[in-house]
């Protein structure tokens, strides 16, 4: 029946993206285990879209450069506002690691380390951000201790292995 023709085509062309990805690992070095199922193959196909990597090194460079216009800086921007761009960097890398864990099997995701690495730092940077925002609203002194942890997100991430 027609029906049936149309769900071997959808099958076929399932595992034909399937082994599409395949290739494309092997072709751009890639080890990146990643679940089979048809949700999954397209997750991961977007995952490595130049456009999300893009976007994903464009924060990571952010972050990096809030470095030049924090205190103590020559061109030191208001609190407010570098809290405002590094609580951007860390959503866009939390949406990242979510869209990572979507994609890897549950095991193999929580026993890589780099992956620990990265919730550890989001975490500790996320911390540090509401102890220190909330020191400066308070008038008190303070030092972002977690700033250190920012090249954490450039080594870390998938696309830097």
């Amino acid at each position: 029946s027609q029906q049936d023709d149309s769900f071997a085509g959808s099958f076929e062309h399932q595992k034909l993206l399937l082994a599409a990805a395949y290739v494309s690992d092997a072709q751009f070095s890639r080890n990146i285990p990643f679940e089979t199922s048809p949700h999954a193959v397209r997750l991961y196909y977007l995952y490595n879209h130049w456009m999300t990597q893009a976007v994903t090194y464009f924060f990571i460079i952010l972050n990096l450069a809030l470095a030049v216009f924090e205190d103590p800086a020559v061109y030191a921007l208001p609190v407010w506002a570098t809290s405002i761009v590094e609580a951007a960097c860390l959503l866009a890398f939390t949406g990242r690691l979510v869209h990572f864990a979507k994609v890897t099997p549950k095991d193999r995701f929580w026993k890589d380390r780099k992956n620990i690495c990265v919730v550890v730092a989001i975490l500790a940077v996320l911390v540090d951000l509401i102890i220190y925002g909330t020191m400066h609203t308070l008038g008190h002194s303070g030092v972002r201790y977690s700033r250190i942890l920012r090249p954490i997100f450039l080594v870390n991430f998938a696309e830097s292995r």
